[in-house]
């Protein structure tokens, strides 16, 4: 395996001129899968950019891409964004590995997005059966300035045709953006067959007119158009005019943002233009989106009208009352007033849509739920579940959620996130939030597209999970808002909403969670651990951790939905349905389009065999089953393959292993590893155990370390105080899109444990699934010795591909705890941090966010405008030491070679009492097949002066 360092890599970025042959175009979504799916018969979107300097606002001129594809492709349109013509390409037939290509010479890019300049182009594969048994490649490269960029290739993969199948009718589909439609109007009614293909219904006209739309049939072909109407910042018509515009915070500052009670005192007058504009989209007869943003921000909108309206309200003096004391001691009816107020301004402009056209439905973007675990902002809150802290989660939006239908139709909350996140929380969302709404609750899924890929695994397949998420948790519709649809993931979209069409009416008109249904895991194997007096059974996989499932009862139907979220394994489950009417009915499982059968010969179930169960299983990563059981018509299922309960319990009987009791992994000398139960973590630990410490990792949950005791004195330098706390986190500051991603509290891959060199040792392997690291694998190894209270991380990164290259900067995370046995009472008592500079060893500020450089280190790609800001020192040294001046003790962190770019610094701003020790290397572009490693030692030590922390280091991190 080829190693890459740092040293050559960052001469070469500093030498690199501004225009270099070297810098990477991409093609959407091209780049992202390493392969060029394509759909047969229908047209198939890519983007073609090159990156631009940062502060360009044109591209360079001449600048243009160059592409090579076989001639079974046929090129039907080539824009710029939002649909603006392009001139077409010169095309000069070519031969390329033997057969017949076609090359396109793209006319010069136009304008910069993002940071790239770009273009849409979109080709319709018309493959022979020759082409199918070798479809070729696609390849491409820029001319730029500096000549023509290195050509790059991905192979094409053909994928079906869509089906013509029946989108669903009563469940919203809704694509908010769609660059599919990014084409000239004669190539938009094979567009919209694509988009009709794949079971959407709800379209948002951004890429092309809605004009254009209706006139190539959009209406014809049962999809309905979504026009949006979005505010700023969550308040439309800005320009301020009096002082009563403006509203406070809770300390009485300025807040220079329109305040609410302004336009509520004078009936929405000071709304009159964004009134008029609603009211002559509504007019069109389509949906209307209010993209308003708003976030219930409640320590805000403090005015003089606002504190009139609120005392009289609850029959207070407002004389006596400022934004202080409303805070401070009528904050819940102050959170209760503001949603009120938020209820009324969305009113404004929904009412005069529906003024000008009584049919049109206005959905309401408020922007991602706030959540708290603080439970007494408002009276209306919903409750989400504990925190792994056992705090209770509260979900909070801007407007009382029984009145909602006083404001608007729809409610479509944007909710961001990727994966294993995404899905569990449009599941357990959608069943806390849909009991206490009057409206539908449709979530829009927001991404760039790029954000549901997964290397190893279609990116499709999460899309699909999130849709059934959302619809069994009780959504009446779901959206997607991404500015890259993949032909693959349209494929999926396809398979999903055909699911959906089949089982609509039992979501819609049927009542979840019917008696009767009942469902039994289980598991691969178990296994039991002992600590001290307790005794806990692991089931693996954890049923309950990692499949989210719901049953649905419609008279003598029922439909039940299992999502498994394990990436390794399958989920298997016993599944019974009592209380069914005596007689035959067919069990169809819908996701798989076969039908379970109880013998090979046979069609159906009694009502006693479903009573007395079947065995059932789903499969891993973001597996789907859909069980939809009705009374037995031979004619509905005679064309379905079948799956045998018996031919699935001989499938559980090969994979299922022994249950296994114990928790030893190994032990010699002074030093142990075992599993451990530990008070307040739902997974097991594993700890590794010395004369001198304890260190207790979670490899369920980021691998990080819990816990840490030192067994002199009981010093605990790191224990669990909120889900971001722990040692040894794994992330990444750049690229920005995997900062805090998700990753960083999934599960990791035990590797091995063992004991050597009077070392005790765990490894720990985790695949990226976040689509910017795509293809990255992290194994991470933590040590002690035996002697001692150090603890040794040593962390390597390979790139496996499929992207040729990836660029990340990893950054190494921790929070302890040290004095935190003996809370500071003074603030000069609070945990401090220090550091190596020029003129010695000195004291970080802390009191808010700080960073620290090496000398002359460039800003981070991605990071530079944060980066100006935060950077307030530099540091000479290779260490970082978080220090407590109650106690005297302190972690020291000493990093090994590759010496990290900066180190940073968090205080929790309340308290100051939380502080974290953190740092980023330099930014590194690791080719495909290499790795990147660093090491670094965390040493506690019980009482030392600051100015001595160097002497506590040691030459070389061993």
């Amino acid at each position: 395996m080829k190693r890459v360092t740092l040293a050559g890599l960052a001469v070469a970025v500093c030498l690199a001129p501004a225009w270099s042959q070297e810098a990477r175009s991409k093609v959407w979504p091209i780049v992202d899968e390493g392969v060029a799916h394509m759909i047969e018969g229908l047209p198939n979107a890519e983007c073609l950019g090159y990156p631009m300097p940062e502060d360009a606002e044109e591209p360079p001129e001449g600048i243009h891409a160059v592409v090579e594809l076989p001639t079974y492709l046929e090129l039907i349109s080539n824009t710029f964004r939002y649909s603006r013509p392009m001139d077409r390409p010169a095309v000069e037939e070519m031969t390329r590995d033997g057969r017949p290509y076609r090359r396109y010479t793209f006319p010069p890019v136009q304008g910069v997005s993002g940071g790239w300049a770009k273009f849409w182009a979109h080709w319709v594969p018309r493959p022979t059966d020759a082409d199918r048994q070798d479809p070729g490649v696609f390849a491409w490269h820029f001319v730029t300035p500096d000549g023509p960029e290195p050509e790059q290739s991905r192979p094409i993969e053909l994928l079906p045709e869509l089906p013509d199948v029946r989108p669903p009718e009563r469940i919203t589909s809704t694509m908010y953006t769609c660059p599919a439609l990014n084409m000239e109007p004669p190539a938009l009614p094979l567009g919209l067959e694509l988009v009709q293909r794949t079971g959407i219904n709800l379209l948002g006209a951004w890429e092309s007119t809605p004009e254009a739309l209706a006139e190539a049939g959009c209406g014809d072909m049962g999809i309905r158009l979504q026009l949006n109407h979005g505010g700023i910042s969550g308040w439309p018509d800005m320009a301020p005019s009096g002082p009563e515009e403006y509203t406070r915070d809770r300390h009485g500052e300025i807040v220079e943002r329109q305040d609410p009670q302004y336009v509520l005192d004078r009936d929405g007058e000071p709304w009159a233009r964004s009134r008029r504009v609603a009211a002559s989209l509504a007019a069109r007869g389509y949906v209307l989106a209010e993209d308003i943003e708003w976030q219930p921000v409640f320590d805000t909108g403090f005015s003089e009208a606002g504190i009139r309206a609120f005392a009289e309200m609850f029959d207070l003096n407002a004389g006596e009352l400022t934004p202080q004391i409303i805070w401070e001691r009528h904050r819940t009816r102050w959170g209760d007033f503001r949603a009120d107020q938020y209820l009324r301004l969305a009113a404004y402009l929904t009412e005069a849509a529906h003024e000008a056209n009584p049919d049109c439905l206005v959905t309401w973007l408020p922007g991602a739920p706030y959540t708290t675990t603080d439970g007494e902002l408002m009276s209306d809150m919903i409750e989400l579940g504990e925190d792994d802290l056992g705090r209770m989660v509260y979900c909070i939006f801007p407007f009382p959620t029984g009145r909602m239908h006083e404001g608007f139709d729809i409610l479509q909350p944007m909710w961001y996130s990727h994966g294993i996140g995404q899905v569990r929380m449009a599941f357990e969302r959608c069943r806390a939030i849909v009991p206490r709404i009057t409206v539908p609750l449709m979530p829009l899924f927001l991404g760039q597209g790029r954000e549901f890929y997964y290397p190893g695994g279609d990116p499709g397949e999460v899309l699909r999970a999130m849709i059934w998420a959302a619809l069994l948790g009780g959504a009446e519709g779901y959206g997607f808002w991404q500015n890259e649809f993949s032909s693959l993931q349209l494929t999926w979209l396809a398979r999903a909403n055909r699911e959906v069409a089949e089982v609509e009416d039992v979501l819609m008109d049927g009542g979840p969670d019917p008696a009767g249904v009942e469902i039994e895991p289980m598991p691969k194997r178990r296994f039991t651990l002992v600590s001290g007096e307790q005794r806990r059974v692991f089931p693996v996989p954890d049923f309950y951790q990692v499949a989210l499932n719901r049953a649905f009862a419609h008279g003598d139907r029922r439909l039940i939905g299992i999502i498994n979220l394990d990436q390794g394994l399958e989920v298997y489950y016993r599944l019974r349905v009592a209380g069914l009417p005596a007689g035959d009915y067919a069990c169809v499982n819908v996701s798989e389009e076969a039908l379970v059968v109880p013998e090979a010969d046979a069609l159906s179930f009694t009502a006693e065999q479903l009573a007395a169960g079947l065995t059932m299983v789903t499969p891993a990563q973001y597996g789907v089953t859909l069980l939809d059981i009705r009374p037995a018509e031979e004619a509905d299922v005679a064309e379905l393959g079948r799956q045998v309960i018996a031919d699935i319990e001989a499938a559980y009987a090969d994979c299922r292993e022994p249950d296994t009791e114990g928790a030893l992994l190994a032990q010699r000398g002074g030093l142990t590893i075992r599993y451990d139960v530990a008070p307040g973590a739902a997974d097991p630990l594993i700890l590794l155990e010395s004369a001198d410490q304890q260190v207790w990792l979670n490899p369920h949950s980021g691998g990080v370390i819990r816990n840490w005791l030192v067994r002199e004195g009981a010093r605990r330098p790191v224990r669990m105080t909120q889900p971001q706390a722990g040692a040894a986190m794994d992330l990444f500051w750049s690229p920005p899109d995997a900062q805090w991603s998700g990753d960083e509290r999934a599960a990791y891959e035990v590797l091995y444990t063992k004991i050597h060199g009077g070392k005790a040792y765990v490894r720990l392997r985790q695949v990226k699934s976040n689509p910017a690291l795509s293809g990255l694998v992290l194994t991470k190894t933590i040590a002690i010795p035996e002697r001692g209270t150090d603890v040794e991380v040593a962390v390597d990164i390979e790139n496996q591909g499929p992207a040729p290259e990836v660029g990340f900067c990893y950054w190494a995370h921790h929070m302890f705890q040290v004095g935190r046995e003996e809370p500071a009472a003074v603030e000069e008592q609070r945990p401090e941090i220090y550091m190596q500079t020029g003129e010695g060893v000195a004291r970080a500020p802390t009191d808010e966010s700080a960073v620290w450089t090496r000398p002359d280190e460039p800003t981070t790609p991605g990071n530079e405008n944060w980066e100006r800001k935060a950077r307030n020192g530099v540091t000479t040294g290779d260490w970082i030491a978080q220090y407590s001046p109650a106690t005297g003790e302190a972690v020291l962190c000493q990093v090994e070679h590759p010496s990290p770019a900066q180190f940073y610094s968090w205080r929790q701003p309340d308290t100051g009492m939380e502080l974290s020790c953190e740092w980023m290397y330099p930014h590194v572009v690791l080719p495909a097949g290499e790795s990147w490693e660093t090491r670094y030692l965390l040493r506690y030590v019980p009482e030392v002066e600051p100015e001595q922390l160097p002497k506590r280091l040691l030459p070389s991190v061993p």
